[in-house]
């Protein structure tokens, strides 16, 4: 496993001068200034090439080996390409209401997925830039991650997030996504989440009091946190995770660029909060009745 590396006082006082854990809790997002390195542009542009080479493409598609049973879920250890089938959809998706998956492709990068690429002899002198693009943004965000959950430590205390970060550090992982049509609106799985930029906007979130507010991940200077499952079953379910999906152009390719932060959650903390989740209606979700929704605040903001 990688080095867990120390929080910068860079990130602490960014954090704490702009308030990002209160308003974490209050609203279920924050924006604050990244301090990022630039290499979107560089991850997106390899990112799209490499999904227009179907041979290398394979090289990518990362079966992974771990203990699948011994955690909360199979998902948590997904690195490489993500083949996602339109019609096959998961039981904890339809019961929240999806129908049809999203028409996205997905690249995870977690520091394991270079050992497998060498063994598959994946062309990595090509997309050495992309991979070193990855690498920085990673382990720049772990910083970030490490440095936020001390902040929540310090704001809400008694759930101890560094502890639960450090129990859930393998599985972070950063992902790369290009959509082809709309984000199916959605609740994230793991603890928390940054979205760090994006080449076009369309993000949409639901804050604490049901309002829909746009995301601002073209914003290269700013980024994005937001609540996620975890975090609602960690804080013995009150801090509800953040609802969130994309509403894309047609015909537009768009790619964005996100962070999962995993908190370390035991199968069983898993199992019972899920099953609470699931049957509980207030987190189903209407994707036709958000669309439309969003589509008439669109309209009201052209008209305003």
């Amino acid at each position: 496993m990688h080095d867990i590396v120390r929080p910068t006082s860079h990130f602490r006082d960014v954090l704490r001068q702009h308030r990002v854990a209160e308003q974490f809790l209050e609203q279920g997002y924050a924006t604050f200034p990244s301090g990022l390195p630039q290499y979107f542009e560089t991850m997106a542009k390899g990112v799209a090439r490499l999904l227009q080479d179907p041979l290398e493409m394979g090289r990518w598609i990362v079966d992974d080996p771990l203990e699948r049973d011994t955690i909360c879920d199979a998902r948590d250890t997904d690195i490489g390409i993500l083949v996602k089938s339109l019609d096959k959809i998961e039981p904890r998706h339809k019961a929240e209401g999806r129908l049809t998956n999203d028409r996205k492709q997905s690249i995870h990068f977690n520091p394991r997925l270079v050992p497998y690429l060498e063994e598959q002899r994946a062309d990595l002198e090509t997309y050495s830039p992309m991979l070193y693009g990855f690498n920085i943004v990673h382990n720049t965000c772990e910083v970030l991650s490490l440095a936020f959950a001390e902040e929540l430590d310090t704001t809400l205390p008694g759930f101890n997030f560094l502890e639960r970060l450090r129990a859930g550090w393998f599985w972070n992982k950063t992902r790369l996504v290009s959509y082809h049509d709309h984000g199916k609106f959605h609740r994230d799985r793991n603890g928390f989440t940054f979205a760090i930029q994006s080449n076009a906007p369309g993000l949409w979130l639901q804050d604490r009091s049901g309002r829909f507010i746009r995301g601002n991940e073209t914003d290269k200077a700013s980024i994005m946190v937001f609540s996620s499952k975890k975090f609602w079953m960690i804080t013995e379910r009150q801090f509800p995770a953040t609802l969130h999906g994309v509403v894309e152009e047609p015909g537009r390719f768009r790619q964005s660029l996100v962070f999962f932060t995993h908190l370390g959650v035991s199968k069983a903390e898993w199992d019972s909060n899920e099953e609470i989740y699931l049957n509980d209606p207030r987190y189903r979700v209407n994707q036709e009745e958000i669309l439309s929704h969003i589509a008439e605040l669109e309209r009201q903001q052209l008209a305003a």
